[in-house]
């Protein structure tokens, strides 16, 4: 499940960001930590407001069990 979202910047190309919910088997999302919760309740949004105020915003921001961050390289 995910949504794709995009920022727009004056002077700059629009930066399409896809926000991933990922859940182990098992896993529900009663178990998830707060901010992976708001994220999915938000259909992401709150996972992009996140990291506007970064100079090179991430183009994939994974939610999950250990809560919302960029997915490991």
């Amino acid at each position: 499940m995910g949504w794709g979202w995009e920022i727009v910047r004056a002077g700059e190309a629009p930066r399409q960001v896809r926000v991933e919910v990922q859940l182990g088997a098992g896993s529900r999302v009663t178990d998830l930590p707060e901010a992976a919760k708001h994220a999915i309740r938000s259909r992401g949004a709150t996972a992009v407001d996140a990291v506007l105020d970064q100079d090179d915003p991430p183009r994939w921001i994974l939610v999950s069990i250990r809560g919302v961050g960029t997915p490991p390289a």
